[in-house]
């Protein structure tokens, strides 16, 4: 797989020595990816720290013995379409409406949000996708990675944002699920200055019986609404009022800044079946600190290749943190010896049997050429064996990822299974890098 370079990529494109990214390239995607990591992927690896698991709901012994819902599982990817905007003087609103969907059963008040019509949503800065993968199961805990794609809409492609690794209790995890267990628990009317309802919900052709959990404050609202029967999460919105500034006009007070305005949409859980999912970790993997990669980082103008490539040294040092029987969290920390610009950058990331740093030797020893290993019914992600070949330690294969705009091999040897390498190009900005493994664990 070719998470692991999407990290080197994306977190250094910003220091190519092209000069200044395309605005068509990295405009949108600087609010996109600030937005969209405040709402699904940061909040999952802080969380996971901090503590929190649901809206209202604090970690404790309690939470911790609360198992994640049935259908969570290794393999299971569960897909949100977000969107982030700035936006002048328009908020997602809890409306007092006698035909609203939603019912407070203490005061017979209905209400509807302005976000099941679609109102003040308008004018969005960039969406993208976000997709987070259950790696392992361990008790009641769950080991997640997620990727963030953005959608740049005037390149018909997709740029692969960084996104995280992390271990937590699997019984809630904001923004994504909560055990239908808690939400059969939960008191509907006013709880602690929120508003907790239940309703149908209709989404992509379905309604489902919802509970949602709505924070009014003006300025400050945000609601997350989840579905009773599974749990996931089905939708998701924050209205933060901007700041003032200290500049004033003529004849007016301070000037405030846009309403910040962020949505999150369920939109598919499935089950993947790639060879290799849920296998043990390869033997050399506890006793292993970490895996070293050295090579090069390009750019080519993506408007005038023929105007020349240019190259630096590049390093990247996996360190695994801790580990399981079928997975290991690692810190990355990678470093483009660029002139004047050389400090490295870390990241974090979970690898299993299926990638980044290893596959499982049984499943490689089977693949053949042209196998189609996984389909991304949404991102349209293909993830391809492309390659057998033998290099001085024995026989390896290549497996490909690929998704409009941006195409990754990997390489792994058969015998242990180790990333040996990767190369990844990315087409709309021009950057490729191509890593090889410093030393065989």
């Amino acid at each position: 797989m070719i998470d692991a370079t999407y990290h080197w990529l994306m977190h250094h494109a910003r220091r190519s020595i092209a000069g200044r990214p395309t605005r068509t390239t990295w405009g949108w995607l600087m609010v996109l990816s600030l937005a969209l990591a405040a709402l699904l992927a940061l909040p999952m690896a802080a969380r996971a720290q901090s503590g929190t698991g649901g809206p209202g709901i604090a970690q404790g012994p309690s939470l911790a013995n609360v198992p994640p819902p049935a259908w969570v599982r290794p393999g299971t990817r569960v897909t949100f379409y977000s969107a982030a905007a700035s936006v002048t003087q328009r908020r997602y609103q809890l409306i007092e409406d006698p035909s609203g969907p939603w019912q407070d059963p203490v005061t017979g008040k209905r209400y509807r949000s302005t976000e099941d019509a679609g109102e003040s949503v308008d004018g969005a800065s960039g969406d993208g996708v976000s997709q987070v993968d259950v790696v392992a199961l361990d008790g009641n805990d769950v080991i997640l990675g997620s990727t963030l794609y953005g959608i740049d809409r005037n390149s018909g492609t997709l740029s692969v944002l960084p996104g995280a690794g992390v271990r937590t209790a699997g019984g809630a995890i904001d923004g994504l699920w909560m055990s239908p267990l808690l939400l059969s628990q939960l008191r509907t009317g006013s709880v602690g200055g929120l508003l907790v309802l239940r309703g149908d919900y209709p989404l992509n052709g379905t309604t489902y019986q919802a509970l949602s959990i709505v924070n009014p404050t003006p300025g400050a609202y945000s609601s997350q609404t989840y579905d009773t029967r599974t749990g996931v999460l089905l939708a998701s919105t924050t209205n933060t009022a901007g700041t003032l500034s200290p500049v004033r006009l003529p004849g007016q007070g301070p000037v405030q800044g846009p309403t910040q305005l962020t949505i999150s949409r369920f939109v598919s859980i499935r089950q993947m079946t790639t060879p290799g999912i849920g296998s043990p970790v390869p033997a050399w993997v506890p006793g292993t600190p970490g895996l070293t990669y050295s090579g090069r980082y390009r750019w080519t103008n993506p408007i005038d290749p023929s105007s020349g490539s240019i190259s630096y040294p590049m390093t990247a040092q996996t360190t695994f943190t801790s580990s399981g029987t079928t997975w290991a969290l690692y810190g990355l920390r990678s470093q483009i010896d660029l002139p004047g610009s050389s400090a490295p950058t870390d990241s974090t990331g979970v690898s299993s049997g299926i990638g980044p740093y290893w596959w499982d030797p049984g499943a490689l020893t089977g693949f053949r050429d042209g196998q189609v290993l996984d389909t991304d019914p949404v991102t349209t992600m293909t993830v391809t064996v492309t390659g057998q070949g033998s290099t001085s330690v024995g026989p390896d294969v290549t497996i490909t990822s690929q998704v409009p705009g941006t195409n990754g091999s990997s390489t792994y040897d058969v015998a242990s299974g180790v990333l040996l390498g990767q190369v990844i190009s990315v087409a709309s900005s021009g950057i490729e890098v191509d890593l090889a493994l410093d030393q065989l664990p």
